[in-house]
C-alpha cells in the first residue's frame, strides 16, 4: 500500500505533463490552421476577377505585387507540411471522432492549397497577358501621334497662282506620305477600348 502511494505522485505528475504536451500541440495545431486559413482568405481577396474592368495604367505595378505576395509558395507549403506534423503528433490522443475530422481537414487542406495556387498562376499569366496588350497599345499610340503630327498640313490662303500650285502641291505630299505610314489600321480600334478599359 505505501509502494503504492509513493508511486502515485509520479505517475499523476507523468500524467499532467503528458496532458500539457498534448494540449500545447492541439494549440499549436489551431495557431498554424489559423495562419493558413487567413493567408488563403487574403489571396482570394488578390485573386478576385477584374468586375470594374482592367486598371492597364497600373497593371505593371499589380504584376509585380502579384508576383512578390506569390513568391511565398516554399513557405506556404512549409506550413501545410508543419500542420500535417502537429496533426500526426496529436494522432494517438484524440477520440475516434477527432480523428476523422482532423484527417478530413488534411485532404480540405491540400486541396485548398492545390487551388489557390493554381489560381494564382492563372491570375499571373492573365496579368502578364495584360501587360503585353498594354505595352503593344503604347507602342500603337505613339506611332498614331507621330504619323498625325507629320500630317499636320499648314491652313493657308494663296494670293496668286503659284501659291495654289505650291499649296495643292504641300497637300499632295502630304497625301502620299499618309499613304506610306505602315501602323496596323487594324489595331486603332483598340485604342478607344483600352482608354474605356483603363479609365473605368
Amino acid at each position: 500500500m505505501n509502494a503504492l502511494l509513493h508511486s502515485m505522485p509520479a505517475e499523476l505528475e507523468e500524467r499532467r505533463r503528458y496532458l500539457e504536451d498534448n494540449k500545447d500541440k492541439r494549440l499549436q495545431y489551431d495557431s498554424l490552421v489559423e495562419r493558413l486559413n487567413n493567408w488563403v482568405e487574403e489571396a482570394q481577396l488578390k485573386l478576385r476577377p477584374f468586375e470594374a474592368g482592367v486598371d492597364f495604367h497600373n497593371v505593371q505595378t499589380e504584376l509585380d505585387e502579384h508576383r512578390k505576395y506569390f513568391s511565398q509558395e516554399t513557405k506556404l507549403r512549409d506550413l501545410l507540411d508543419k500542420i500535417h506534423d502537429t496533426a500526426n503528433k496529436i494522432w494517438a490522443s484524440l477520440d475516434q471522432a477527432d480523428q476523422d475530422k482532423v484527417g478530413h481537414e488534411q485532404e480540405f487542406f491540400n486541396q485548398l492549397v492545390k487551388n489557390t495556387l493554381n489560381s494564382a498562376h492563372s491570375k499571373q499569366a492573365e496579368l502578364e497577358e495584360h501587360l503585353k496588350k498594354w505595352k503593344a497599345f503604347r507602342e500603337l499610340h505613339a506611332k498614331a501621334k507621330e504619323a498625325v503630327t507629320a500630317l499636320v498640313v499648314e491652313t493657308e490662303r494663296p494670293s496668286s497662282l503659284a501659291g495654289v500650285k505650291g499649296a495643292i502641291a504641300r497637300v499632295d505630299a502630304a497625301s502620299r506620305q499618309a499613304q506610306q505610314v505602315e501602323i496596323p489600321i487594324a489595331g486603332l480600334p483598340h485604342l478607344v477600348t483600352f482608354r474605356q478599359k483603363s479609365r473605368s
